[in-house]
Formats: C-alpha cells, structure tokens, sequence
C-alpha cells in the first residue's frame, strides 16, 4: 500500500510538470527564422531588418495560457532599440510584480522601475538594459489592443 501511495504522488508530480505551457528557444542571432519560430520574439527585434541583423544570443521564453513573453538578448548597437522606445507612466496591462521576479530569474539585477515601453497595436514590452553585463531583459504581452 506504501508503495501504491509513493507511485500516485510521483505520478500526480510529473503530470503537474509535464503540463506546462511555457516554452523557451534560444537563437545565436535572428537571420533565417521560420515565421512560427518568431512568433514569440519581440516585433520590434523582427520587424526592422536593421535591428534584426543586430540581435544576438536571444533567450526568449513564453506562456501560452497567459501570451506572455520574455527573454533576453545582446545587439551590436544598443541606441538603435533604444530610438524606437519611450519613457512612460505603466498604463499598460503588464504584471509588473511578476516581470520583476521573471526578470530576476533570468539575471537582471536592474531596478524595473526604470524601464523603457515598446509597443504596437498588439502587444506592449518593457525593456531593461542591464549596462554593466551588455544586455537587454524584455517582459511583454501579445494579443492586447492599445489605445492610441
């Protein structure tokens, strides 16, 4: 009967793992992505054949029940992201406790507080820019309407 109860509960473990709907890919840079495969990579990291050429080491992770996205990743020039961002007041949907842990979890040790927001018609990201290691941190959400 121990032994019943043991099996049940490393049962119950794995199938509480294995039903996770988060993901993570990593890329050494962005040229040749199938469309699927930057589905879940920043717009504004896709969108500008300029910044895509850029990007390297990206580390993106998403959850499908949430259409939550975050990573990281490194560009050769860091000013050309940064142009396409503003410093703004949060009055998006975005759970800034949860991006600070997620974030934290990745490595940023960047106060989030002073992030810069990126956005579309569709999807908004805060972004970090740790200086001292050379990277940018991204927490975002896709399937979202902004008002202009």
């Amino acid at each position: 009967m121990k032994n019943k109860s043991i099996f049940c509960i490393i049962f119950i473990i794995f199938l509480a793992v294995s039903c996770s709907e988060e993901n993570y890919s990593l890329y050494s840079n962005l040229e040749n992505l199938s469309e699927q495969e930057s589905g879940w990579i920043p717009f504004f990291l896709v969108e500008n054949p300029n910044i895509k050429k850029q990007v390297f080491d990206i580390y993106e992770k998403h959850d499908l029940d949430t259409n939550e996205s975050w990573g990281k990743f490194s560009i050769v020039d860091k000013d050309c992201i940064l142009e396409q961002s503003e410093k703004i007041e949060q009055k998006y949907p975005l759970n800034l406790t949860k991006a600070k842990k997620i974030l934290f979890e990745l490595g940023c040790g960047v106060d989030i507080s002073n992030c810069i927001y990126i956005y579309n018609k569709k999807s908004v990201y805060i972004l970090i820019l740790d200086k001292d290691k050379n990277v940018f941190y991204y927490f975002g959400k896709l399937g979202i309407k902004i008002k202009s």
